[in-house]
């Protein structure tokens, strides 16, 4: 239920261009007696290909010659944006958590 939720409101503030908070350090976190700290781990990749529903219409140029490539090939541009994008983000991700 917790991952559900925590899940859902980083989607609704990645689909609305919000910042989110980094994951903490489970040593950074204080607790009192008696209590514990759970960890979530949060798959956002699959969370929002599962419940991600907004999109965006985006204008994009590039030069004449790559689209005449990317017709011919039967390339979907938005596909091939969407995954660089997906990509950078992850690597972005990444680096954002090893720091």
């Amino acid at each position: 239920m917790g991952v559900d939720a925590a899940s859902g409101w980083i989607l609704d503030e990645m689909e609305d261009g919000n910042d989110y908070p980094a994951p903490s350090s489970i040593s950074s976190i204080s607790c009192p007696d008696g209590s514990f700290v759970n960890l979530l781990v949060l798959d956002m990749d699959s969370y929002s290909e599962k419940y991600g529903s907004r999109t965006v219409r985006k204008n994009i140029t590039i030069p004449a010659w790559l689209n005449t490539y990317g017709e011919k090939k039967c390339i979907n541009f938005s596909k091939v944006l969407q995954d660089a994008l997906l990509s950078s983000a992850q690597e972005d991700n990444k680096h954002t958590i090893g720091a």
